[in-house]
């Protein structure tokens, strides 16, 4: 080992970490480095000092709140016509294979280890396998380190049983599962060829060019017909020794230039052959500050590969309502399926209803990739369930809609009678020393509370039909004797418990509904009580488990509501009451004033809607690919820290949580509500 290389190991290449910092610094300044080494040997002796000073022993990624937002097109790629015009002036285009040609649908490849030991049986394979492949590599020092795979699995046979075949096959078949074709380079790739360019793979892997061939056949790399593998000539690229054999083989009178995503492999070491070289930046590497920590091995790396490979290849363009889907709806859509249909076989449910609005996009999620049991999507509203079960929610009606609105002071007890439709309280005004033109605030709330409470018949008797229509409307969606859940968002569970009342008390359907929510935050008694009891139940978060989660939840003006309001927002309208038409005929009647900016409904529901299609595509199990509440919420929590960026998103789209808050206030300053 020559000194230079003694001291850049010693320096950078012994500490993971180090290496990973450095070299990331080093490719997003690639032109300062080259102009001012000087610079970057100070960066390099500042992460030494963090990591072996007293900063906490490690160096420290550099995840914060002050991300750049939208995240794609974050690290701009040249258009594939000026990388095509680049390379083209070369007469052979070398690729390095995985994450510039192949991505994979996962971020990091020693996760794949987790599966392929589910398909083998064998516990702990993930640790088993990285320590062969390293115990391979100190066994064959005359050779560089540059193994095969069965130089591996001669190593785990004796470990843990699998036969080398077996266990060699196993992991193939995964990589052939989990590789995707870079469109941005496959585009590139042919362009070339229609130029008549000729074109090669070079790669440093343990897989024999035969394997290799599979891969990028399967990746629609046909094409390319010169493979090299460094476990095939027992060279690395790592300081140009493979290029130059490579070099020896395509003829040293031709230019050469190298593409890859590994800046001191494929960057530094082909220019040490005296190979041109293009930095094509890892995916992984650019979205890994945007990915949170604290996912499964498995999971968080297949959602983080997904996410980086579709963000930052380079052919996405900037598309911040589609990034909300894909990136925080998309895991959170998916995990929410699959775990409503843990819960309908763990507790015997006969049917599943959706609420509308805020179940919209999961129904048809649901049906399109997780259908396993009958469910109907059903009309429904916050506001017309208290009305339709009055009888047993008036105090959390007077709480929500009377209260709510005094806090707000800026309406008269007539106008927010009139937005609540209760103008049968006007006549019994005058008994408690109220005027209608009085502004609605705190000091008159207790009186005008006692008169609806004293009239308590009266509203029953106004909201009487409704309940009637409400019954007729529901009566289609059950049968007697049926376990229904009914699936919403969130936040307190008031649609499926209103239901839950007319129909298990007013009907004679003797049914069971129970309530299944994204959140619950509810702190009233009777949510707690229905939550004890298993009436209620939570995937991401509740004051029961994942508590800590509940932060951007836990107030009507959380951001994480309004975000998520928008996640799971509807083209349709909000209902407001059920009724009869003059013909008697049931009638449903909608509030219209709460529209999106054009296109965000359809952006978001793309997002999550490829977001499934490509986990779908990678042919995982529904088990391999579940996310638990708490991981699935963790994109979320990451990106709600990040609050100018969420309000910049809830700009122009009314959202309102707020049972009681009217739909302007809202709608038009959510900022000044969100600080």
């Amino acid at each position: 080992m020559k000194v230079k290389d003694k001291i850049y190991y010693f320096f950078v290449d012994r500490k993971p970490e180090i290496k990973r910092e450095y070299e990331g610094y080093i490719s997003r300044n690639l032109g300062m480095h080259h102009k001012h080494r000087l610079r970057s040997w100070i960066y390099l002796f500042g992460l030494h000092l963090v990591y072996f000073g007293k900063k906490g022993g490690r160096v420290q990624p550099r995840y914060g709140n002050n991300l750049k937002y939208p995240e794609i097109g974050i690290e701009p790629r040249l258009s594939v016509d000026e990388l095509v015009a680049e390379l083209a002036a070369y007469d052979v285009i070398s690729f390095d294979i995985f994450d510039t040609l192949v991505l994979r649908g996962i971020s990091d490849p020693r996760n794949l280890f987790v599966l392929i030991g589910n398909r083998l049986k064998v516990t702990g394979f993930k640790v088993l396998r990285v320590n062969a492949e390293a115990d391979a590599r100190k066994k064959h020092p005359e050779i560089n380190g540059e193994i095969t795979i069965e130089d591996i699995y001669e190593f785990l046979e004796r470990r843990c049983g699998v036969s080398r075949e077996q266990g060699i096959q196993t992991e193939l078949e995964a990589e052939l599962q989990f590789c995707f074709a870079n469109p941005y380079m496959l585009e590139t790739a042919r362009k070339l060829q229609e130029k008549g360019k000729r074109i090669i793979a070079t790669s440093n892997m343990y897989w024999d060019s035969g394997a290799i061939r599979k891969i990028l056949d399967a990746c629609g790399y046909g094409f390319i017909h010169e493979i090299y593998v460094s476990c095939e000539y027992k060279c690395s690229k790592y300081k140009g020794e493979l290029q130059k054999k490579v070099w020896d083989v395509v003829g040293r009178e031709n230019t050469v230039i190298h593409v890859g995503d590994n800046y001191t492999v494929d960057f530094v070491g082909s220019r040490m052959a005296g190979w041109k070289a293009f930095y094509y930046k890892n995916v992984n590497e650019i979205g890994r500050p945007y990915r949170p920590a604290g996912m499964s091995d498995l999971g968080g790396s297949v959602y983080s590969g997904l996410v980086n490979a579709k963000f930052h290849h380079g052919l996405l363009e900037q598309r911040p309502y589609f990034e909300l889907g894909y990136a925080y709806g998309g895991p959170l859509v998916a995990g929410f399926c699959h775990w409503i249909n843990e819960y309908a076989e763990n507790h015997r449910i006969d049917k599943l209803l959706f609420t509308g609005r805020d179940m919209y996009c999961v129904h048809r999620i649901y049906n399109k990739f997780y259908a396993k049991y009958e469910n109907d999507y059903i009309a429904i509203s916050r506001f017309a369930a208290q009305r339709f079960a009055y009888q047993g929610f008036s105090e959390y009606f007077i709480d929500s809609h009377i209260k709510a609105r005094a806090g707000i002071e800026k309406l008269s007890i007539r106008e927010a009678l009139e937005e609540l439709d209760i103008n049968c309280l006007y006549s019994f005004l005058a008994e408690y020393g109220l005027d209608e033109s009085l502004l609605l605030d705190l000091s008159v709330f207790p009186e005008l509370k006692q008169c609806m409470e004293d009239h308590k018949e009266e509203l029953l008797d106004e909201f009487q039909r409704e309940k009637e229509a409400a019954i007729q409307y529901y009566s289609q969606f059950v049968e007697k004797n049926q376990r229904i859940a009914v699936i919403d968002l969130g936040w307190q569970g008031t649609n499926a418990l209103c239901l839950k009342y007319l129909l298990e008390n007013e009907t004679d359907y003797d049914v069971e509904l129970f309530s299944l929510l994204v959140c619950l935050t509810g702190r009233r008694s009777f949510v707690d009580h229905c939550y004890s009891g298993k009436v209620v139940e939570a995937y991401c978060a509740s004051p029961q488990h994942n508590r800590q989660m509940l932060n951007h939840f836990s107030r009507p003006s959380s951001v994480g509501r309004f975000i998520c309001e928008l996640i799971f927002s509807s083209p349709e309208d909000s209902l407001r009451q059920f009724s009869f038409d003059k013909q008697g005929n049931l009638k449903l009647l909608y509030n219209s004033n709460e529209k999106r900016k054009e296109g965000v409904f359809s952006e978001i529901f793309a997002g999550i809607f490829e977001f499934m299609t490509d986990i779908m595509n990678l042919g995982l199990t529904e088990e391999e690919m579940a996310f638990s509440g708490f991981e699935a919420l963790l994109p979320l929590n990451k990106l709600f820290y990040n609050l100018p960026y969420c309000l910049e998103i809830l700009s122009g789209n009314p959202v309102n949580p707020w049972i009681g808050i009217t739909k302007n206030e809202a709608a038009l300053d959510i900022e000044k509500i969100v600080r």
